[in-house]
């Protein structure tokens, strides 16, 4: 909901009148959000957000006064105008907070808003990195490295609607690993680059197919779960790959590569020469099965 005060051109000359106003807005409406901090509404332009927010850092200065701490108003107004400065954010920041008007029609179209501001920002960061990506990846396979292959992160019930996070998280890895959540917990959707309008729910996952030592791996985890790549269990077998949701890939014949390498992790997993003439012939007829289809 929001305040009835905020936006009112109310005149504000110093910091301690602006903390005067902030505690009036709490006390009758029992919040404070970022619009109220900036003295503006939800139907402020991004040129509104910027000399506002300009005008009241002026004011919270702490030179302005050396008895008044304005230290965490400041923090919160600058917080306010990271989030309302960036359209994205401040897609998901209104939609989060209902600060839309028209009932389930104005939730809609904030929704579309949300959709929209974040396709904007996705189509940007991948048009930033995907050059990059490409270059480590023949960078990685040619030395044996970790690879992500591909990354779809949503409601894997329908990998459909799913996004794919594969750039993204490439670039998070340092060294051929890759590690998330291991020392603080997060929804996944914070992460750089994961950029969906799915915001911090328990119902979304991770699917993650990625090379390592030109082996195939894949492996499904749930949101907020600690992830460390690349691990042995994770290793695909048959050429198979279950997908989300085990929705069944078949690597061959079209990622030969894979499939090459995959036929010698099979082959070097087994000692006993019965069992790996075993293996080696029934991984033989399944390829020669797939490339006559």
């Amino acid at each position: 909901m929001q305040s009835n005060l905020s936006g009112q051109n109310t005149g504000i000359a110093t910091g301690e009148e602006y903390l005067i106003r902030r505690d009036i807005i709490y006390r009758q409406c029992g919040q404070f959000n970022y619009y109220d901090a900036l003295e503006l509404t939800p139907s402020c332009s991004q040129n509104d957000i910027k000399k506002q927010y300009y005008k009241l850092a002026k004011l919270l200065h702490p030179d302005k006064s050396k008895t008044i701490d304005f230290s965490d108003a400041m923090s919160y107004i600058t917080t306010a105008y990271d989030v309302l400065s960036d359209e994205c954010l401040r897609a998901y920041y209104d939609y989060d907070n209902g600060l839309y008007i028209g009932g389930e029609i104005g939730k809609s179209s904030c929704l579309e808003r949300v959709k929209s501001a974040v396709a904007a920002k996705r189509n940007a960061y991948l048009s930033k990195k995907i050059d990059s990506y490409w270059e480590y990846v023949a960078d990685r396979w040619e030395n044996g490295g970790l690879i992500i292959k591909k990354a779809l992160y949503g409601d894997l019930s329908d990998p459909s609607k799913a996004i794919d996070v594969t750039v993204a998280l490439q670039e998070m890895i340092e060294n051929d690993e890759l590690h998330i959540n291991e020392n603080e917990i997060v929804s996944f959707h914070t992460l750089p680059g994961f950029f969906t309008e799915i915001h911090d729910t328990f119902n979304t996952q991770l699917y993650i197919l990625y090379i390592y030592m030109r082996c195939v791996h894949e492996t499904t985890v749930a949101n907020y779960s600690r992830i460390n790549l690349p691990l042995k269990e994770h290793k695909v077998y048959f050429g198979y790959i279950r997908g989300p949701n085990n929705f069944l890939f078949d690597v061959w014949p079209k990622d030969k590569l894979e499939a090459t390498a995959q036929m010698a992790n099979i082959i070097s997993s087994f000692t006993s020469p019965y069992i790996t003439a075993l293996t080696l012939g029934l991984a033989l007829f399944m390829l020669h099965k797939r490339l006559k289809q």
